[in-house]
């Protein structure tokens, strides 16, 4: 892909081939590290490289037309900010995933608390009570 020194806007995304295999980026002269990724399938994603405590990182800001050329640029500026600031937003988004969901503090709970110190028709309840009408009305897959 022969796209050089060109501004990422609509109408160049609008232009943008598949690569036979793998993806090819494209990357904003005015924006550092601000850049576009298209892959095979044509899935052209918005991307901002940059680099925290020695380590590159690829921060995936959206998709492409979910997401236009001029927000995703907006939002890449932001994210430089944070950076500067000596944040990670990789880190954060990585943190999120690994944070334990409602059915996990449920379980947790059930484990060091209500076995040990209720009596067993007081677990059974509150365990009833998390299965069939709080974990469902928080849309929850109950795992308890």
């Amino acid at each position: 892909m022969a796209v050089a020194n060109t501004r990422i806007n609509d109408r160049l995304l609008r232009t943008l081939s598949p690569p036979r295999q793998g993806s090819d980026f494209v990357y904003d002269p005015q924006t550092p590290g601000f850049g576009v990724r298209i892959t095979a399938n044509g899935i052209v994603s918005f991307v901002l490289n940059y680099q925290t405590k020695g380590r590159k990182r690829r921060f995936t800001i959206g998709r492409y037309p979910e997401l236009s050329a001029t927000s995703a640029r907006q939002e890449a500026i932001e994210l430089r900010g944070r950076i500067r600031a000596g944040n990670d937003p990789l880190a954060d988004k990585e943190l999120e995933r690994t944070a334990p969901t409602v059915s996990d503090l449920f379980s947790d709970y059930f484990e060091r608390h209500a076995c040990l110190h209720k009596r067993s028709s007081s677990a059974a309840d509150d365990q009833g009570m998390a299965r069939n009408i709080i974990l469902p009305k928080l849309e929850v897959d109950p795992k308890i």
